[in-house]
């Protein structure tokens, strides 16, 4: 169940004294939301956190108890998951939900649509949450980031989803994903993966600067496709799908990026093409790709004079 630290903070004031206790960062990450900097938690407004309970009325509950302004949402560790039943959450305010320090926090959807949607927001983010998709949820994407302004996604698990991060906008949009973990679904068809499937996907016309760094991506149709301008992957790990990076306009650049392309004898395992570069695209930086040779790297009719920078492969 939904972890309460109120006991363990009325333990600590009888021995230390409140102003001790206020000037631990750490410890104030798990006080509830009344003790904690203004920062809400959302078992203070009835999430139950027990595998069983629809907890999406407390989270949309909290999220709507903070200011016009923004603020923080704390979403404790609990013995089992928080359920999300019904329809996603929309945020349009600057939010920012975090998980708990010692256990990332866990939400399984059960309902339909985008679990988590963040709408024409200033900024806001993610930090230390879990996704699940149930056995009873559609297959969406997971998370949609439409029209934000600041945003960041750090140490967040998305598993069992058709589609992991959504990014779109027709303006001014900076986001990054990173330190984050993303599994998509393991089909029974020939390519091993569900068809259409994207673990994070720049749509078109797209942001104007999304970095994705230190993200583990895999059993996607295609791991990363990008249709923005100034896309930048650094320090990724991409394995295990049809498709590692696809270009479809805009710019992006790769540095240090560790692809798998699998072997041609295991299906299912065997990427066709590890990066696909497709017109119209205004230019493209490989830098020191690892597990990647220039024989992976598939033009689809764009000029080699559109690949800028310098391609050192490894090998495997």
């Amino acid at each position: 169940m939904c972890t309460k630290p109120a006991r363990m903070f009325a333990t600590l004031v009888l021995f230390s004294g409140l102003s001790w206790i206020s000037g631990s960062p750490a410890l104030a990450q798990q006080l509830p939301g009344s003790q904690a900097n203004g920062q809400l938690n959302v078992c203070d407004f009835g999430a139950k956190g027990d595998g069983q309970t629809n907890d999406r009325a407390a989270f949309v509950a909290a999220i709507q108890a903070l200011p016009e302004r923004g603020g923080s949402l704390f979403v404790p560790a609990s013995d089992q998951d928080y359920i999300w039943r019904g329809s996603g959450i929309v945020i349009e305010k600057p939010v920012h939900i975090v998980g708990a320090v010692s256990a990332a926090s866990r939400i399984r959807f059960e309902g339909q649509g985008t679990p988590l949607e963040f709408r024409d927001v200033a900024s806001g983010g993610l930090e230390r949450l879990s996704f699940f998709a149930g056995p009873n949820s559609t297959n969406g994407p997971c998370l949609v980031l439409d029209k934000v302004r600041d945003l960041v996604v750090s140490k967040i698990h998305i598993q069992g989803f058709a589609n992991g991060v959504v990014c779109r906008s027709n303006g001014t949009m900076h986001v990054s994903i990173e330190n984050s973990r993303l599994i998509g679904i393991v089909s029974d068809s020939a390519a091993g993966w569900q068809k259409n499937s994207i673990g994070i996907y720049v749509e078109p016309p797209g942001p104007t600067s999304v970095r994705i760094t230190n993200v583990y991506c895999q059993h996607f149709e295609t791991l990363i496709r990008s249709g923005g301008d100034g896309t930048m992957l650094s320090g990724n790990v991409l394995e295990a799908a049809w498709y590692g990076v696809q270009v479809d306009t805009g710019t992006l650049t790769s540095f240090g990026d560790w692809f798998d392309p699998g072997r041609d004898d295991s299906p299912k395992n065997f990427m066709r093409a590890p990066f696909v570069i497709k017109p119209p695209v205004s230019s493209v930086g490989v830098f020191h790709p690892r597990g990647i040779l220039p024989k992976h790297i598939h033009m689809d009719g764009v000029p080699r004079k559109r690949v800028v920078g310098m391609l050192e492969a490894s090998g495997r």
